[in-house]
């Protein structure tokens, strides 16, 4: 049921309303306390001074309903704690928690020091009070005046831990003459995870965007952001993703000659490929040489167009567009297999034939693509197995028997027309 509004008319008001003027001149208290006193007749209790006309809802529907009393403390949802012998309200008061094992000070010290900042931090040590080189005070390498500062974007929290480790020792000046001579000292200012995950829909991995706006507005400031991924597809996936939206980042690289696990860990079995298990010098080397791509971003694609197919299937890389490729290269494990060494090489992890042009002409130099080339398994020599993508775990799983079937590689390239080995 609607209220009623202001414009209802005196004939609908109850009678003791019909002397006030409902339009909106209020009459005062004693006049309308005669009315009242008028129609009641003869009535020795007088009723106590009613509202106005413009206080309609409440003569309707009648008076508001009393507010609830506020409750004591200590009462209601208070109980009392066997431990402690002491009484704690649930809406006031938090319930003290319970001591655990592993809830120590130096853990939970431990955990604020490894959190991820944000931008906004970051940006308060870059404007810090600066010394007569330009550079943050707190720049702890020994020539300050050449110290780049750089933030290194990665995958993981290992790789993270490994990235701090190696740049520390750097700011700290623990390094080695071979080390000390490839650049200036470079000053870690942070680690940002890519938190990248695999979207099924599209079939790659890709990065959150909060994390790609974030790396966009580290750029504009100015600073390095260094690409540290994986030598795997993964990880160049995730380096696609940062090429197409954040162009200006600087982009490092490890092969998987350099980043392979020498022994089983907890988590990865030896071989795996990874950041987290480069040493201290080839980390710092990657960020050192870190370059831009080839790339304005978004749909402009590849700048630069040094590299061809040609020169892919001159190395034995990959076949002619219009016939197989030369059988020379199958006694030196065939053209995927090379393709694949290629890219493990260079840190790009493994690669058809027009991604590796891409990636070629994306980020490497041709005296990069020489030192790959010389660094393939010359006639004779034993072929590598694929460690990259998972590889290195199938291969602890493997059980190895003395039949020469365990020794196929199930990956290798098998030409059109051909049977695999042992499948004649």
């Amino acid at each position: 049921r609607a209220p009623p509004t202001r414009a209802m008319s005196a004939c609908a008001l109850p009678s003791r309303f019909s002397s006030v003027n409902v339009l909106g001149s209020r009459t005062s208290r004693a006049s309308s306390r005669r009315v009242t006193v008028a129609a009641a007749g003869s009535s020795k209790h007088e009723e106590p001074p009613k509202p106005d006309g413009l206080d309609l809802f409440a003569d309707a529907f009648g008076p508001p309903t009393s507010k609830p009393k506020p409750k004591a403390a200590g009462s209601g949802n208070a109980r009392r704690d066997n431990r402690t012998g002491t009484r704690w309200d649930r809406g006031r008061a938090s319930r003290p928690k319970r001591a655990t094992k592993g809830n120590t000070q130096k853990q939970q010290q431990q955990q604020t020091a490894i959190q991820r900042r944000s931008v906004a931090q970051m940006m308060g040590d870059v404007n810090a009070p600066q010394n007569e080189f330009g550079q943050p005070e707190f720049v702890a390498g020994r020539n300050a005046k050449t110290a780049t500062r750089v933030v290194v974007v990665v995958e993981g929290a290992n790789d993270a831990a490994a990235v701090r480790r190696a740049l520390a020792s750097a700011a700290s000046g623990d390094e080695t003459a071979a080390t000390a001579a490839t650049a200036a000292d470079v000053v870690l200012l942070d680690v940002v995870l890519l938190k990248g995950t695999w979207d099924k829909k599209s079939g790659h991995h890709v990065v959150p965007r909060d994390v790609m706006s974030n790396l966009a507005r580290l750029c504009e400031t100015g600073l390095d952001v260094v690409v540290l991924t994986d030598c795997d597809v993964a990880g160049r996936q995730l380096r696609s993703r940062v090429v197409l939206e954040v162009p200006t980042a600087l982009h490092a690289f490890l092969g998987a000659h350099e980043s392979s696990a020498a022994a089983d860990t907890k988590w990865h079995a030896a071989g795996n490929v990874g950041v987290e298990h480069a040493s201290v010098g080839a980390i710092r080397g990657a960020v050192r040489r870190a370059r831009r791509a080839h790339s304005d971003g978004g749909s402009h694609g590849v700048s630069r167009n040094q590299f061809t197919r040609d020169d892919l299937t001159k190395h034995g890389l990959c076949g002619p567009d219009d016939a197989s490729p030369d059988p020379v290269w199958r006694v030196l494990g065939g053209v995927a297999t090379r393709r694949r060494l290629v890219g493990e090489y260079l840190g790009i992890g493994d690669c058809d034939a027009k991604q590796l042009v891409r990636q070629l002409n994306l980020f490497f130099e041709v005296c990069e693509f020489e030192d790959a080339i010389d660094a393939l398994p010359k006639k004779g020599d034993d072929i590598p197995r694929k460690m990259t993508d998972g590889g290195a775990a199938r291969f602890a799983g493997e059980h190895e028997t003395a039949n020469d079937n365990s020794q196929v590689d199930i990956y290798a390239y098998v030409p059109p027309g051909q049977a695999p080995l042992g499948f004649k």
